[in-house]
């Protein structure tokens, strides 16, 4: 039985893979907010928020509170109802050619920023044909280490 207060040991949607221990949601928050500041967002820019986990959900309702169209992306649908709930002005699945959704949303400019909340480099390169010219990237995602590994 977990200790109350504490997350089980494995985590729930990855088995093997070990769940973060304690709170964090501050520190996690803290740095999105920072992620979002450094983006420099204005009013009414847009930005594409790739991945709607925990931290891609912060980055949402930031941007929002900074005055930006958000456009959000994943490829579970559960999570970009979410998105669409929790203030996302349009939801895109990656698999459904997400680069004409951001085209036709800013009359072809491109997403002024993006944030990254997925764990691959292969994304990187995918999102950044996404940028308006002189667009913006971060990347700031969970790394879940596992017991024991240095």
């Amino acid at each position: 039985m977990p200790i109350r207060g504490r997350a089980p040991a494995q985590h729930p949607r990855h088995p093997g893979r070990d769940q973060p221990q304690g709170g964090g949601s501050d520190g996690t928050l803290a740095c999105v907010l920072r992620g979002q500041e450094m983006l420099r967002l204005h009013p009414g820019e847009t930005e594409l928020v790739v991945g709607m986990g925990p931290i891609g959900l912060m980055h949402l309702q930031v941007a929002r509170s900074f005055g930006a169209r958000v456009i959000a992306s994943d490829p579970l649908p559960e999570r970009l109802e979410l998105a669409r709930r929790l203030g996302a002005d349009f939801a895109v699945n990656p698999r459904d050619r997400p680069g004409s959704v951001i085209k036709d949303v800013t009359d072809g400019w491109g997403a002024d920023a993006v944030a990254l909340a997925v764990g691959s480099a292969r994304m990187v390169e995918e999102t950044a044909r996404y940028l308006a010219p002189g667009g913006r990237l971060i990347s700031l995602r969970a790394s879940i280490q596992r017991a024991g590994a240095a």
